[in-house]
């Protein structure tokens, strides 16, 4: 584009010196001379026309990465709020993580659960409420996780319906979601999810036994999916 503006300020230049100095132009010349500054001044709106689509997508870039840069801070904001609350319970290392990559916390089942249940434990409450303080108006995403062992005692086959981890991770992320809207997290800002063992993590049986809550930015969550699992949600599981 800048040789053809180039060309059009040599044009304008002549036309100039034409009038200046009173030289005679041919009418065959002075139209050719107008044909051409047409077409110059054509495609340049032709190529103004192809460049303000890209420029307005650029803006819509620049204004989601403020929007971004922005929700990262205050994620990171409620990351570090909830590290400040989790200091007088006695919360080891390892689990509660935060991923500020993926807006995500990872807690160790074995901090919200008991051994041997999926109703969460008196000091896994403590966390939960914790977090929902510092996390109110948040849109979740909970995802419960198992260990790859299989569910082999009678007693907690007696208590799943489906007999599987998957089951059992859901209802798991299904007790955290209902400790959360105990405390005052909307349900409608809640989404459940089990994967069961599908997504297993190195160091171990015990961190592949965990529930994740992401954080979701955007507008709120499909509805959580309903299934025959709720009414088991609160009786004891040994595995």
């Amino acid at each position: 584009m800048s040789s053809k503006l180039f060309v059009l300020a040599v044009a304008l230049a002549v036309f100039a010196s034409v009038g200046c100095t009173g030289v005679f132009v041919p009418k065959n010349q002075y139209d050719r001379d107008v044909n051409q500054l047409r077409e110059y001044v054509a495609a340049l709106e032709r190529d103004n026309a192809m460049l303000r689509p890209t420029k307005d997508a650029y803006d819509r870039l620049k204004a989601q990465e403020s929007f971004n840069t922005e929700a990262n801070k205050a994620w990171d904001e409620m990351a570090a709020a909830l590290k400040k609350a989790l200091d007088g319970l006695a919360v080891n290392a390892g689990e509660v993580e935060y991923n500020s990559r993926t807006n995500s916390y990872t807690f160790a089942a074995d901090l919200l659960f008991d051994s041997g249940k999926y109703d969460i434990s008196a000091k896994g409450k403590e966390v939960l409420k914790k977090f929902a303080e510092t996390h109110a108006g948040a849109y979740l995403r909970i995802v419960g996780h198992t260990d790859s062992m299989q569910v082999k005692k009678v007693s907690t086959k007696n208590l799943l319906f489906s007999d599987t981890n998957l089951e059992l991770s859901a209802l798991r992320a299904m007790s955290v979601g209902w400790e959360l809207m105990h405390n005052h997290i909307p349900e409608r800002n809640i989404m459940i999810e089990g994967h069961g063992s599908t997504e297993p993590r190195e160091g171990g049986l015990a961190r592949c036994r965990r529930v994740e809550i992401f954080i979701v930015g955007g507008s709120a969550p499909a509805a959580a999916p309903k299934t025959g699992a709720t009414r088991a949600v609160h009786k004891t599981v040994n595995k």
